[in-house]
């Protein structure tokens, strides 16, 4: 809280993963008129390591005296305190943030190590059947407020334990946790962190702590860690571009706002994350297509949402793994339930009238009728030889002839085509193009000369 001539006033300040719950939160505080309606915008900072970036929300409500009683509790003599009467404002909601706050604490050790043998390390506690609701307090009496609390107005029975930051946390039964909070909590649940609300129930029923086939992580709640995350996407689009360009992968737009994903793939996300950053783009395809992520894009804006890639993939196995995900997250911002196919897109009943108009409306004269038939009769397996061999006859009149030079060796290789000399170096034929424009050697060591 803050102090200042006027009252007192309560300052929110996230960051990383846990700007998506200060977002919702500041929702239910201006739902209630305690601070302005304008919604908190991702910010960055440099971090302790170099270059690292810290992105964060901060919010404010308003000063108010009347707030006086809360400081009070709250801060005795200029130091944090916990009051005798918290237990009267110790609701389910609370509790349940208090829950899966300390469960994320578990997921951001695991992650920031990197490590599978720290992550167990971290988790050992669940599989002993056993969760730490995490504190900043350093006094026993503190927890006994704490632990008295719980039993009283929730049946759970907890101990306090010193962990090695000094810090006391409230160890409680896992199996009371599910058999008598798990349900009760559910009715509570915030959007943003509707994932975290069965990790420990999960975790406490399967044994165990991650998945080890080819799925996704995501199965009955679990959350999906993400390769890479970018808040504020718009305004990191060159290192998004750079980092991606020319990678096969899935990737997950979140509104932060309402909670509704996106589930998308590209054998090349780097150039299909360009057009996501294009205005004019999504206002040309939104005139053309129904696409709910690109409306979301403009009347939201980029600020308001995450991008993340969920994995990189060979291209060739980019449909099934697209199709995994769209099974497990049920993203609301998708129209199709297939990936990589229209099936399941609905035209709407004026477009299916136009196209039955169309159809039945369509007259061929005796003449093309004739055609048609004749077309099929000639259609042999020598008559598409044939018809192969003309075409590339044709394309070889059309072609240009192209010398590759090598430049290391001064070997000379004559192809019929451009498009034939990018086949065989492995390239695309608009690189030989923009290479005779500029003379300059393709990767270090190719020059072309149209013969």
């Amino acid at each position: 809280m803050e102090k200042s001539k006027d009252g007192y006033r309560f300052v929110f300040y996230q960051k990383g993963d846990h700007i998506e719950y200060l977002i919702w939160l500041h929702a239910q505080i201006f739902k209630h008129g305690y601070c302005k309606e304008n919604i908190p915008q991702i910010q960055s900072r440099l971090g302790r390591s170099a270059g690292e970036l810290v992105y964060y929300c901060r919010f404010r409500t308003f000063t108010f005296s009347s707030f006086y009683w809360i400081y009070e509790g709250f801060y005795s003599k200029g130091k944090k305190a916990l009051p005798c009467w918290i237990e009267q404002y110790l609701s389910p909601v609370a509790l349940a943030i208090w829950i899966t706050s300390s469960s994320q604490s578990l997921v951001d050790y695991g992650r920031k190590r990197n490590s599978y043998s720290r992550w167990d390390e971290a988790l050992n506690g669940l599989v002993k059947g056993k969760i730490e609701l995490y504190t900043e307090f350093t006094k026993t009496k503190d927890l006994d407020i704490l632990i008295s609390a719980l039993k009283d107005y929730f049946g759970i029975v907890g101990h306090k334990y010193r962990n090695k930051t000094n810090y006391y946390t409230v160890v409680i039964s896992l199996e009371e946790y599910v058999t008598k909070f798990q349900s009760r909590m559910s009715s509570y649940n915030i959007p943003c962190d509707r994932y975290k609300f069965n990790k420990v129930s999960i975790n406490y029923l399967n044994k165990r702590l991650y998945s080890s086939n080819n799925k996704p992580n995501n199965s009955e709640g679990l959350s999906i860690e993400a390769v890479a995350s970018y808040y504020n996407p718009f305004d990191l689009k060159s290192t998004i571009y750079k980092e991606n360009l020319n990678k096969a992968g899935i990737y997950r737009w979140t509104n932060l706002i309402t909670g509704k994903i996106y589930i998308g793939s590209s054998s090349n996300l780097g150039k299909r994350f360009s057009g996501y950053f294009s205005i004019n783009f999504l206002k040309r395809e939104t005139l053309k297509t129904k696409s709910m992520i690109y409306f979301a894009l403009l009347k939201y804006g980029h600020s308001n949402f995450k991008l993340e890639i969920l994995e990189y993939c060979d291209s060739k196995v980019l449909i099934s793994r697209e199709q995994i995900y769209l099974d497990l997250l049920k993203p609301e911002y998708n129209i199709l339930d297939k990936a990589g196919s229209s099936f399941g897109f609905k035209h709407s009943e004026s477009t299916i009238a136009k196209f039955k108009e169309i159809g039945n409306n369509r007259v061929y004269s005796e003449e093309r009728k004739a055609k048609f038939a004749a077309l099929n009769l000639n259609r042999t397996e020598e008559f598409k030889q044939k018809r192969l061999e003309q075409i590339l006859e044709l394309n070889l009149k059309k072609g240009h002839s192209i010398e590759v030079i090598n430049v290391l060796t001064n070997e000379t290789t004559l192809y019929p085509t451009i498009r034939q000399a990018a086949s065989a170096l492995e390239i695309a034929h608009t690189t030989i193009t923009r290479s005779l424009k500029s003379d300059k050697p393709v990767k270090g060591t190719y020059k072309f000369r149209k013969v």
